[in-house]
């Protein structure tokens, strides 16, 4: 199976100062689709340690996945693995953390992220590091 690059995203609420924060957190990820023919899905992995996955979603051929209910504080680690319909599996992708924040911050964002309404997105490739 071929390499492939992978955008994820992180979709942030847009909230003021007043605003207070809910107990949990969502998070929505997203990646390139595969241009291989072979691919039939992808399987988004979770954990909280890295490289120590305890969740694993099946989400179809979308290239999109929405994690809920994640408590704030609590870093998540997360990669793709890219699956054929003969069940071969493709490595699993760079991995990517997020920690829900616990409260409203005002910070400068790295040069090598990319914000758009509310989209926080980095690249990373499907495959080994």
């Amino acid at each position: 199976m071929k390499l492939i690059a992978v955008v994820f995203a992180v979709l942030l609420p847009v909230v003021n100062a007043q605003t207070p924060l809910p107990p949990t957190a969502t998070v929505g990820l997203m990646w390139k689709p595969s241009p291989s023919a072979n691919v039939a899905g992808y399987y988004m992995l979770v954990g909280n340690e890295s490289r120590s996955y305890t969740g694993k979603v099946d989400v179809l051929n979308y290239h999109t996945c929405t994690i809920s209910n994640l408590v704030r504080g609590v870093r998540y680690y997360f990669t793709v693995v890219a699956y054929s319909s003969f069940g071969d599996e493709s490595p699993q992708s760079n991995e990517v953390d997020y920690t829900p924040p616990t409260a409203l911050a005002l910070c400068s964002r790295p040069e090598s992220m990319r914000v758009t309404e509310g989209v926080v997105s980095s690249s990373v490739l499907l495959g080994d590091e």
